[in-house]
């Protein structure tokens, strides 16, 4: 697994398997952190730029994280498109 980058503006971006995630968080009228995921690949957008409430965490940090991840099992299940490079990843390790 790659690592993430927190940056000062409030979120935080990986890339893997091809696919730069970011993920950043609001907090909701309960208290809790809300995470939105973007997804893209080679620069163009792919349909996971949304909120993500059932993924909603006590912390900001913890939300962030949460939705990288959740990112990145979709990914890692082909649920979203694979890049060619991610394909042969998924490939090597089977």
């Amino acid at each position: 697994m790659e690592d993430s980058t927190p940056t000062d503006l409030g979120f935080q971006e990986t890339e893997y398997r091809g696919y730069a995630i970011s993920s950043t968080a609001q907090r909701s009228p309960s208290g809790q952190w809300v995470p939105c995921v973007a997804v893209t690949l080679r620069g163009r957008s792919i349909s996971l730029n949304r909120e993500r409430p059932d993924l909603a965490q006590p912390t900001r940090e913890e939300a962030m994280r949460e939705a990288l991840a959740w990112a990145r099992r979709l990914i890692d299940q082909r649920e979203i498109p694979v890049s060619e490079i991610g394909d042969a990843l998924l490939n090597d390790r089977r």
